[in-house]
């Protein structure tokens, strides 16, 4: 499984994140009316004090004419990245 790596760009030290590569610690929703997915999982990585934790995921994507693009990313629950550019949520 491709696993996305949007979630790196809102940690603390994404150069040290880790994705389980078991396609089954992955949660994939898919709508195919809107084209629209939610994938789910966790990455490992550390936190400002060097500490290594894990840390649940989501992203929104959209995929209009086979190009992936990033509607939003949830980490732990709160959403730290929205598109402003994309209208009806």
């Amino acid at each position: 499984m491709e696993v996305p790596q949007w979630p790196t760009a809102v940690l603390k030290a994404p150069a040290t994140a880790q994705f389980p590569s078991d396609p089954s610690d992955y949660s994939i929703l898919y709508d195919p009316e809107k084209d629209r997915a939610v994938i789910e999982g966790y990455v490992d990585a550390q936190n400002g004090f060097g500490a290594l934790i894990r840390s649940r995921w989501a992203v929104r994507i959209v995929n209009p004419n086979g190009h992936r693009h990033l509607l939003s990313i949830r980490l732990d629950g709160k959403v730290v990245y929205n598109d402003p550019n994309v209208p009806g949520r």
